[in-house]
C-alpha cells in the first residue's frame, strides 16, 4: 500500500484555513481594506480604537489575542498571549501573566500604530524577501497580520512590540505548565491546570469532484473553545467561514471523546470515503491522521481503532453543523497558526527536504 506524504498534506490544510480568503503568505500582504481615516483615527488604524475601548470597558480584553514569531536571544521564537492572561511559549508550555502585565502589553500594542502598519514591511522590491518575523493580532472578529522581511525599511515599532511580548512571555514560561503525553494533557484539562487554549484541532474533508462547493468540502479549526468552519467556493471565490464558541460543557464533551479515542494508538493512515485529514495538538503533543480509500484498506482493517477515529470525526462534524446553524459569518478571516515548538519545526524542515 502506497502512503501519501501526510505531513505535506496537513501543511496544505493549514494553509487553506489560516490563509483563507486573504491570499496571505509569509512575506506577502493581505488584501483587507484599511480603516477609514477620521479625526479620532487619523492614521486609519482599525486596531487602536478597539483596544482602547476594551481597556476602558468593563467587558475587558478577554477577546484579544497576540501571536508573535520573531528572532529573540539568537533564536527564532514564538509566543501567544490572550487577553485573559493565558499564554503559550513555543507551543511547549502554558503560562499565565498577571492582569496588570497583560494590560500593559495591550496598552503598548494600542500605542504602537500596529493597525496602521502595512501588512508587509521591509524586503526588496514589491515586498519580497526572506522572513524576519511577524505579529498577528485578533480582536473579536478582526484579525490583522504584519510581516517584517529582511532588508529594506524596517519597522522599529514592530520589533519593539515583538520584544515586549517575548520578554514577558519568557518570564511567565519559566513557571509554565508542560505535558509529556496526551494522557497527561487531558488530566490537566480535567483538573483545570490547562486552559482550553492549549488545545488546537485542524480537520479537513474534501470531495475530489469538479463541484468545489460540494457539501463534504470543509475545513474546521478549533482553537480552545473557539471554532471556525470554512466552506470553500469555486475557483475565484473566497468561500464562507463561520465562527462559533463552544460552551464549557461542549468543550468538556469534546475532550471526553478525544480522550476515549486513545489518540497515540491510532494509525497514521485510516479509512474514509472522502479525503479526510486530522491534526490534534495539546501543547507540543501532536497526532496527525490521514484517512482515504487506501488500496487494500477497508473500514474493518483497523477494527476498534477505526471506530475510535470515526467517533472523533462524527463529533467534529456535529460541531461544525452547529457552527453552520448558529455561528456568525466572518467576512475576511485570517487565522493564526499555533506557535510551533522547536522539535516540531525540525520535523517540518526535514519533511520539506
Amino acid at each position: 500500500m502506497m502512503q501519501e506524504p501526510w505531513l505535506r498534506g496537513l501543511a496544505g490544510i493549514a494553509v487553506a484555513l489560516w490563509l483563507t480568503g486573504a491570499g496571505l503568505a509569509e512575506g506577502r500582504a493581505s488584501q483587507k481594506p484599511e480603516a477609514k481615516k477620521t479625526a479620532q483615527n487619523p492614521q486609519g488604524d482599525p486596531i487602536a480604537p478597539l483596544l482602547e475601548k476594551r481597556l476602558k470597558d468593563k467587558a475587558g480584553i478577554d477577546d484579544v489575542m497576540v501571536d508573535v514569531r520573531w528572532p529573540f536571544e539568537g533564536m527564532y521564537t514564538s509566543c501567544r498571549v490572550y487577553g485573559d492572561g493565558i499564554g503559550l511559549w513555543e507551543r511547549q508550555s502554558q503560562f499565565r501573566l498577571p492582569r496588570p502585565d497583560v494590560r500593559s502589553l495591550i496598552q503598548a500594542l494600542a500605542k504602537s500604530r500596529f493597525g496602521s502598519l502595512p501588512n508587509a514591511v521591509g524586503g526588496e522590491e514589491e515586498g519580497e524577501g526572506p522572513l524576519k518575523g511577524r505579529i498577528i493580532v485578533s480582536i473579536g472578529a478582526l484579525t490583522k497580520r504584519v510581516t517584517q522581511l529582511e532588508g529594506g525599511d524596517q519597522s522599529r515599532e514592530l520589533e519593539s512590540l515583538a520584544e515586549k511580548f517575548l520578554q514577558a512571555s519568557k518570564k511567565g514560561a519559566a513557571h509554565g505548565v508542560r505535558v509529556s503525553s496526551f494522557a497527561e494533557g487531558f488530566e490537566k484539562f480535567a483538573d483545570g491546570t490547562l486552559a482550553p487554549e492549549a488545545l488546537e484541532i485542524l480537520a479537513q474533508r474534501k470531495t475530489r469532484t469538479s463541484a468545489e462547493s460540494a457539501p463534504e468540502n470543509w475545513v474546521l479549526r478549533i482553537s480552545g473553545r473557539r471554532l471556525y468552519d470554512h466552506v470553500p467556493a469555486p475557483a475565484g471565490a473566497s468561500g464562507s467561514t463561520r465562527e462559533w464558541m463552544l460552551s464549557p460543557t461542549e468543550f468538556d464533551e469534546l475532550l471526553l471523546v478525544l480522550n476515549k479515542s486513545d489518540l497515540t494508538t491510532l494509525p497514521r493512515n485510516l479509512y474514509a470515503k472522502q479525503y479526510t485529514d486530522l491534526r490534534i495538538q495539546v501543547l507540543d503533543q501532536v497526532q496527525q491522521i490521514q484517512a482515504r480509500q487506501f488500496a487494500g484498506m477497508t473500514p474493518q482493517t483497523h477494527g476498534d481503532k477505526q471506530l475510535a477515529f470515526d467517533r472523533v470525526l462524527d463529533k467534529l462534524a456535529a460541531l461544525r453543523e452547529r457552527a453552520q446553524k448558529e455561528g456568525r459569518l466572518v467576512e475576511d478571516p485570517t487565522f493564526a497558526p499555533p506557535p510551533t515548538g522547536k522539535r516540531e519545526r525540525e520535523k517540518e524542515e526535514k519533511e520539506k527536504e
